[in-house]
């Protein structure tokens, strides 16, 4: 990864790029849909979601498997909603989901 994969901002957390599609479960909804985390931290991330999204002030639940067969889940409140996504911040994540953060944090540092 380079340098570019790591956001530089003012934020308490550092965020790094993720890229991959996880399953979302927005409030109101039967079923969970399908976006993409675009960036995350220990305390909040950024999800593009071409079809319904959340308002703010809802809570957010979603989740991914790794390659590794290893479920990570996280919950969050909508901070934010734009045209493309929404922002989380964070209320709660597995122990798993703050491994990928910090592991895919450590990959960028050491490959910028």
């Amino acid at each position: 990864m380079s340098e570019d994969h790591i956001l530089v901002e003012p934020r308490r957390y550092p965020r790094v790029f993720l890229g991959m599609q996880v399953a979302v479960r927005l409030p109101g909804e039967p079923d969970a849909q399908a976006v993409e985390i675009i960036n995350a931290s220990m305390g909040g991330c950024y999800f593009r979601a071409p079809g319904s999204r959340p308002r703010r002030g809802h809570l957010v639940a979603f989740g991914f498997v790794t390659a590794e067969h290893t479920v990570c889940a996280a919950r969050g409140r909508v901070v934010r909603v734009d045209d493309v996504g929404f922002a989380l911040q964070l209320e709660g994540t597995n122990s798993a989901f703050q491994r990928v953060v910090e592991d895919a944090f450590a990959k960028a540092i050491h490959s910028s």
